[in-house]
């Protein structure tokens, strides 16, 4: 093996071999960055026309999504379109050996920022829709159902009165005839007080002929 016309170890060649690899590895870099910078442009197109087309969605399920967002998500993607078309001329006119000014990482961060702008307004759910409160009763009509309940109360209070009547009532005393002589109608008997005595009664003899 030679180097520069003279021969050369082992050890010089391969500290030749370290000195193209960094002489040439930007050069890689460049080609590399090239191509995921082209690739990375492509997706954020795509994303942009994308949240064009979302912003414009005339869903009956995005309806609770204002004319003001939507027309804030369309300037979003109208401002990213123009600022991707500018930096990408601007990188396109600048020579391969140079730092880029626009890389694979910076597209794809403006894409994520578009891609949660639209998943945050017009992906929202729809709103949850209150409960629709009970009608307030008129006043009149509070006091004729009170009314009502009073009167109610009342007619269950005489049903009851009435019914406790009829069970305390005792059965009414059967008429005596008119042929029956009053001295054959028991009498009721006085009770007897304290401290006075008990008179026998008198038992007739019904062998004893009737006095007539």
């Amino acid at each position: 093996l030679s180097y520069n016309g003279t021969t050369a170890s082992v050890q010089q060649i391969k500290e030749y071999l370290v000195v193209l690899k960094n002489s040439s590895a930007h050069v890689v870099a460049r080609y590399e960055a090239d191509g995921t910078r082209r690739a990375a442009f492509e997706d954020l197109m795509e994303a942009i026309e994308d949240t064009k087309a979302a912003a414009d969605d005339k869903d009956p399920n995005k309806a609770h999504v204002s004319k003001e967002e939507r027309d804030s998500v369309s300037k979003a993607a109208e401002e990213m379109d123009a600022w991707a078309t500018a930096e990408s001329e601007k990188q396109d006119e600048k020579p391969g050996y140079e730092i880029p000014i626009l890389t694979a990482e910076i597209l794809g961060e403006k894409q994520k920022e578009l891609r949660e702008l639209v998943k945050k307004v017009m992906e929202r759910p729809k709103p949850t829709p209150a409960p629709t409160p009970a009608p307030t009763p008129k006043p009149t009509e509070t006091k004729e159902k009170s009314k009502e309940g009073e009167g109610k109360k009342k007619l269950d209070e005489d049903e009851e009165m009435k019914e406790g009547g009829q069970k305390a009532e005792e059965p009414p005393t059967p008429p005596i005839p008119a042929d029956i002589p009053s001295e054959a109608i028991p009498q009721a008997k006085e009770p007897v007080g304290e401290g006075q005595a008990t008179q026998p009664m008198e038992i007739e003899d019904e062998s004893k002929p009737v006095t007539k």
